[in-house]
C-alpha cells in the first residue's frame, strides 16, 4: 500500500468518525437517504482534498452546506481549507461555528486554538483549552496547552496555575515541576522557580540534571560553596558525567585552585564519552590568551594534546592542533605526521596544508615535499604558497622547466602580497639562469630588486651571473659590494665580490677581498679556491 493510499485511507476513516460524531447522523427516518448522500459527499472531498484538488474539495463542502446547513463537520473541513490557503479570517468564521453546532468535539476547538495562537491571539486559544480542561479533566495535554497559551499571553501566574490544576487532578510528576520551573523562569520568580528544582531534587535524587540546575544557580550568583556540594553529589552520583567534570573545571579555575583545575583536565581529557572538540574548547578557554604566550601554559596544553592521541586518534581536529603545537616548538617531524593523518582523516582546512609544507622543508625529500605540494594545489588551486614549496623542490631536483612552471603559476595567484611575489621572482630568475634563458632571468632578477632593493641573494646572484656575462660590470661591481659589505663573515659573498672586481680587470683589489677575509680557507668550496687562485695569480703578474 502506497503511503498516499495510507493517508489517504486515515483521512476517509477520520472523516467519517467526525461525521459521526456531528448532528447530522441524529436526523429522522425521512432524513437518511439525504444523510447517506452528504456520507458519500464527505468521502469524495476528503479524497480530492487528499490529491490536493483543495478547490473541488472546498465546493464539494459548500454543496454539502446546501443541503445540510448546520453540518459542523463540512465547516471544520473549510476552516483548514481556508487555513491553508492563508485566509485565517474565514477560517476562524469556519471553525468558530463548527465548534458553535458541535461544542463537545474537541479536534474542532483544538483546530480552533492553533489558529488563535498563529494569529497571535493566546488569550482565545486560553478560552478554548479552558473549555477542553472542563469537559476533558482526565487529558493532561490539555492542562500543558492551556498553560502554554497563558504563557504565550504573558499570563505566568495563570500558567502556573493551570498546571497546578493538573497536579490536583493526577498528582505531582517531575514534567509538571519542571514546566512550574520553566513559567517562574520566565517570569522573572527565580526564587519560586528554585524552589520548584529543590522539590525536585528531593523526590528525585538520583536525577543528577536537578542538581545540575542548583549548581549552576548558585555559581551564577557567585555562592561557590553552595556550588561545590552539589557538584560533588553530582560526581557521587555519576563520576563520569561530562558536564560535571566540566563544571568542576570552571568552578577549581574561578575558585584560582590550578592543581585540581588540572587534575580535572586531566579527567575530562580522559573521559571516553565526550568528542574532541568539547575537550579542546574547555582547555582554550580555561587557558586563554596564556596558552599562546606563557611558556608553561602551553606545556599543559600540548601534554593534554599528546594524553588523548590514542583516544581520539580517529578525529581530525586532534591531529590539527597537535600539527600547530608541534610546528610551535619546532618539532617538524611530529608536524608534518600530525598533519598528514589530520588530512587522511577528512580535513580540509588549508592551514594544515600549509603548515604540513613548512614542516616537510626542515627534514623531508624533495620528492616529498612536491607530492604534498600538489595535494594542496588540488585541493585549493588558488593559494600561492603551494607553488612556491613545488617550484622550489623541482629546483632541487634540477627540474627548471618545472620549476619555471610553477612559479609562473603561483606568481599569478600572489596578488598583492610583496614579499611572496619577492620570493617567486628571485627563485623564478634562478630558474630561468639555470636554463640558459639570461635575458629572462636579468629581467626578474629587476623585478626582485624593484620590490626589494636591499635582496641579498637576488644582489648577490644577480653580480655574479653579469661577471660571468662578462656585461654591466658596474652595475654588477656596486651590487656585489653592496652584499659583502654587510656580510664579509659569508665566503660566498666575499667570492662574488672578488669574482667581479677580477673580469672588470682589478686584480689587486679582488686579492685584497679574500686576502682580509677572517674565513680559513679550509672553509672555502672548491670554486672559492678555483677563483682564488686565478686573481692571485693574476695580481702577482
Amino acid at each position: 500500500m502506497t503511503t498516499q493510499i495510507s493517508r489517504l485511507l486515515a483521512l476517509v476513516a477520520t472523516s467519517i468518525l467526525l461525521f459521526s460524531c456531528s448532528k447530522t447522523l441524529r436526523q429522522p427516518e425521512g432524513k437518511t437517504a439525504e444523510s447517506l448522500k452528504v456520507a458519500e459527499m464527505i468521502i469524495d472531498a476528503a479524497t480530492q482534498q487528499e490529491i490536493g484538488n483543495n478547490e473541488q474539495a472546498e465546493k464539494i463542502y459548500q454543496d454539502i452546506l446546501s443541503l445540510q446547513p448546520d453540518n459542523s463537520l463540512a465547516y471544520y473541513r473549510l476552516a483548514a481549507l481556508s487555513f491553508e490557503n492563508y485566509d485565517v479570517e474565514r477560517a476562524i468564521q469556519y471553525n468558530e461555528k463548527a465548534v458553535k453546532l458541535s461544542p463537545k468535539n474537541h479536534w474542532y476547538r483544538l483546530q480552533l486554538s492553533e489558529i488563535y495562537l498563529f494569529m497571535r491571539q493566546p488569550w482565545l486559544a486560553a478560552e478554548q483549552y479552558e473549555i477542553l480542561v472542563k469537559q476533558y479533566p482526565q487529558i493532561d495535554e490539555y492542562y500543558e496547552l492551556l498553560s502554554e497559551a497563558y504563557i504565550a499571553a504573558g499570563e505566568y501566574k495563570k500558567a502556573v496555575g493551570a498546571i497546578e490544576r493538573l497536579e490536583k487532578q493526577h498528582g505531582t510528576s517531575e514534567a509538571t515541576g519542571m514546566i512550574k520551573y520553566r513559567i517562574y523562569s520566565m517570569g522573572g520568580q527565580n526564587d519560586k522557580a528554585i524552589k520548584e528544582i529543590e522539590k525536585l531534587s528531593k523526590l528525585y535524587p538520583q536525577n543528577i540534571d536537578y542538581l545540575s540546575i542548583l549548581a549552576q544557580t548558585a555559581m551564577t550568583s557567585s555562592d561557590y560553596d553552595k556550588a561545590f556540594a552539589y557538584y560533588k553529589k553530582i560526581e557521587e552520583v555519576s563520576p563520569d558525567d561530562e558536564n560535571n567534570i566540566v563544571a568542576l573545571i570552571d568552578y577549581y579555575n574561578k575558585t584560582n585552585r590550578p592543581q585540581q583545575t588540572e587534575e580535572y583536565i586531566d579527567k575530562m581529557c580522559k573521559n571516553q564519552s565526550m568528542d574532541f572538540n568539547t575537550k579542546n574548547m574547555v582547555m582554550l578557554s580555561v587557558y586563554g590568551d596564556k596558552v599562546d604566550g606563557d611558556p608553561e601554559t602551553f606545556s599543559k596544553y600540548i601534554s593534554h594534546l599528546e594524553a588523548m592521541k590514542q583516544l581520539h586518534s580517529q578525529q581530525a581536529e586532534m591531529w590539527q592542533y597537535l600539527c600547530i603545537g608541534y610546528m610551535r616548538i619546532l618539532l617538524f617531524e611530529r608536524a608534518a605526521d600530525a598533519a598528514q593523518r589530520s588530512i587522511a582523516l577528512g580535513n580540509n582546512d588549508y592551514s594544515t596544508y600549509q603548515n604540513l609544507l613548512f614542516a616537510q622543508s626542515t627534514f623531508a625529500s624533495p620528492d616529498s615535499i612536491i607530492a604534498s605540494a600538489n595535494q594542496a594545489i588540488e585541493q585549493f588551486p588558488s593559494q600561492p604558497i603551494p607553488y612556491l614549496f613545488k617550484g622550489v623542490n623541482l629546483m632541487a631536483k634540477e627540474d627548471y622547466e618545472g620549476a619555471i612552471e610553477a612559479f609562473t603559476s603561483g606568481l599569478k595567484r600572489s596578488g598583492s602580497d610583496k614579499a611572496l611575489r619577492e620570493d617567486f621572482y628571485l627563485n623564478l630568475a634562478d630558474s630561468y639562469h639555470a636554463v640558459g634563458r639570461r635575458e629572462e632571468a636579468f629581467a626578474t632578477y629587476d623585478k626582485v630588486l624593484n620590490l626589494n632593493p636591499d635582496n641579498i641573494p637576488a644582489l648577490n646572484n644577480y653580480a655574479y651571473y653579469l661577471s660571468l656575462a662578462e656585461r654591466d660590470l658596474d652595475k654588477a661591481e656596486k651590487m656585489a659590494q653592496k652584499v659583502y659589505a654587510s656580510n664579509k663573515d659569508n665566503i660566498t659573498y666575499a667570492d662574488t665580490y672578488a669574482w667581479v672586481l677580477y673580469v672588470a680587470g682589478k686584480y689587486a683589489e679582488a686579492l685584497k677581498v679574500f686576502e682580509t677575509t677572517d674565513i680559513p680557507q679550509d672553509q672555502w668550496s672548491d670554486t672559492v679556491l678555483r677563483h682564488y687562485q686565478a686573481i692571485k695569480q693574476k695580481a702577482e703578474r
